[in-house]
C-alpha cells in the first residue's frame, strides 16, 4: 500500500456532486491525487431545534450522539454543496438557531473526520499516468508516517500593499 505526504486538500463540483481532492507527493516521489466523491458538507445545531427547521433547510438533518459544550446533545445538518453551507448557516443564526462547526472548510473536515493529518496511508489501485501522476478514485485512507522526497518549498508572505514591511512569513 502506498503512502505519501499530503500537501493540498481541496475539492470540486463535478457533475453537481462536491469531490475531495488530496494532492501530493507518495514515498517513492510520485505525485499522487486521490479523489474522493462520497463525503458530503454538514454541520450541527442543537437537537432541539431541529423541530424549528422547515423540513427543506437541509438535504439530511438527524440527531446524532454528539453535544455542545454545555451538553446540549446535537444533530448533523447535511447539505448537497459546500457553498451551500454560509448561506444556510447565516439564515438558521438570523432565526436564533445555534450553529456548530457551521465554519469548518469542507475539505479540512474531510482530513478531520478521516482522522488524517499529513501522512497518509492510501489503500486502493493508483495506475501511473503518462504526466508522472498516480490518480486514486475512492481508497481507503488511513494515517501513516512516512519520509517523503519534497523538491520545491514554497514560501508565503504576508506583506503591506506595497511590500515595504513583512508581517509573517
Amino acid at each position: 500500500m502506498p503512502a505519501g505526504l499530503i500537501l493540498q486538500p481541496s475539492y470540486r463540483i463535478r457533475s453537481g456532486r462536491p469531490v475531495i481532492q488530496l494532492y501530493g507527493r507518495l514515498a517513492d516521489g510520485d505525485a499522487f491525487l486521490v479523489e474522493d466523491d462520497r463525503f458530503r458538507p454538514y454541520f450541527f445545531v442543537e437537537r432541539r431545534d431541529l423541530a424549528r427547521l422547515p423540513s427543506e433547510v437541509a438535504e439530511r438533518a438527524e440527531p446524532c450522539e454528539l453535544r455542545s459544550l454545555a451538553g446540549e446533545p446535537l444533530a448533523r445538518l447535511e447539505v448537497c454543496l459546500p457553498g451551500d453551507v454560509p448561506p444556510l448557516r447565516a439564515r438558521l443564526e438570523q432565526r436564533g438557531v445555534h450553529v456548530f462547526e457551521g465554519d469548518v472548510r469542507f475539505a479540512y473536515r474531510y482530513l478531520t473526520d478521516h482522522g488524517l493529518r499529513a501522512g497518509v496511508e492510501i489503500r486502493g489501485e493508483g495506475q501511473k499516468l503518462p504526466s508522472g501522476l498516480v490518480p486514486f478514485h475512492n481508497p481507503e485512507l488511513a494515517p501513516a508516517e512516512t519520509r517523503v522526497p519534497l523538491r520545491v518549498l514554497s514560501i508565503d508572505l504576508e506583506t503591506t500593499p506595497d511590500a515595504s514591511r513583512i508581517f509573517s512569513i
